[in-house]
């Protein structure tokens, strides 16, 4: 998979038209829907991270407490 995404990301470095690198996307998607593999879930993981770590460090500031 680590393969077909460097090659997407060269496609879409590649791509002179807005609509192509959609295009590209969408088959890249496909495949790995196919695979089994949906990136959106994969993805939830890290950006909730993110955003309670956001919402600590924003109510640490508020606080005037050193985050942890």
């Amino acid at each position: 998979m680590l393969s077909d995404a460097r090659e997407m990301r060269r496609q879409l470095a590649a791509a002179s038209s807005a609509t192509v690198p959609r295009e590209h996307l969408f088959v890249f998607d496909a495949r790995l829907k196919w695979q089994s593999i949906n990136p959106g879930t994969s993805a939830d993981l890290p950006v909730l991270s993110l955003f309670a770590h956001g919402l600590e460090r924003e109510q640490a500031d508020q606080d005037g407490a050193p985050l942890a």
